[in-house]
């Protein structure tokens, strides 16, 4: 599930994180139904496995190869 403020460009996403496995579009760190993730200050591992709410904003130039939408992570809930 997911939602966005369109004030703000937050997009919300709930799920479990899982590790990023080998995939056709190679990009993320993690993935949330729907998402590829990554975060630049958020240590994603420490989630893996929890079911959380992601609040981050989309990656300009994605998706590529039929892959989900891209999330830079800013926070978790």
């Amino acid at each position: 599930m997911f939602s966005c403020d369109k004030k703000s460009s937050a997009i919300e996403a709930t799920g479990t994180i899982q590790q990023q496995g080998i995939t056709t579009y190679q990009y993320g760190t993690h993935v949330i139904p729907g998402f590829a993730l990554r975060s630049n200050t958020i240590d994603l591992d420490s989630y893996i496995g929890q079911t959380v709410t992601v609040i981050g904003r989309l990656i300009d130039g994605y998706p590529v190869e039929n892959g989900p939408d891209y999330l830079e992570v800013e926070e978790i809930k």
